[in-house]
């Protein structure tokens, strides 16, 4: 945990590869902690590194269900990389259990950024 602390911590600082490396530690001591599949995915999307981020974001899907949050960035990793299809599943699953989130709205107002 203080691991991932860390690195969210360096990522909201802008030390995206001081996040990383704390990221990529905590993930070698739990491989299905779902902060740190996000914070990792969310990382490598900001930083263009969109299958890494796609890779991340399945890793995460894979142990739970999605919620709003990473529902959203998964589909915004889609589209970066051109799955049209992966793109489409999102959407479906924001229209049908996310309604009332943030996220939703975005999409709704087509706030892709």
């Amino acid at each position: 945990r203080p691991l991932v602390n860390l690195g969210l911590c360096y990522s909201r600082l802008g030390d995206d590869k001081a996040a990383e490396d704390f990221f990529l530690k905590a993930l070698r001591l739990d491989s299905a902690n779902a902060q740190t599949l996000f914070g990792l995915g969310e990382l490598y999307y900001r930083n263009g590194r969109h299958y890494e981020a796609r890779k991340q974001l399945g890793d995460l899907h894979r142990i739970g269900e999605p919620n709003a949050q990473s529902a959203w960035l998964a589909l915004l990793i889609e589209r970066k990389v051109g799955d049209r299809e992966g793109e489409a599943r999102y959407v479906s699953m924001l229209r049908r259990k996310f309604q009332g989130s943030p996220e939703y709205q975005k999409l709704m107002q087509g706030q892709y950024q």
